[in-house]
């Protein structure tokens, strides 16, 4: 299991199930749990308007999470 630090700023990339979009969540770890299921890294974030996020979620499952906001180097 990766243990993430609290409060790092973190940047999550999904890719489309298509392949054809990026999509980057720029967020604060806020919680690290210890759970069996899933995968490796561990993490809770905030996420505004959660129930909207939720219930409009199509994206694929895996995701890679990096320290820092790497928003600008990952748009170019």
């Amino acid at each position: 299991m990766t243990k993430m630090s609290v409060g790092q700023v973190i940047t999550v990339c999904q890719v489309s199930s298509d392949f054809s979009k990026l999509y980057l969540h720029i967020n604060k770890v806020v919680d690290t749990p210890i759970i069996d299921l899933g995968c490796r890294t561990k993490i809770k974030t905030y996420v505004r308007n959660v129930r909207e996020w939720l219930w409009s979620y199509r994206q694929p499952l895996h995701r890679v999470v990096t320290y820092d906001d790497w928003s600008y180097e990952l748009s170019s």
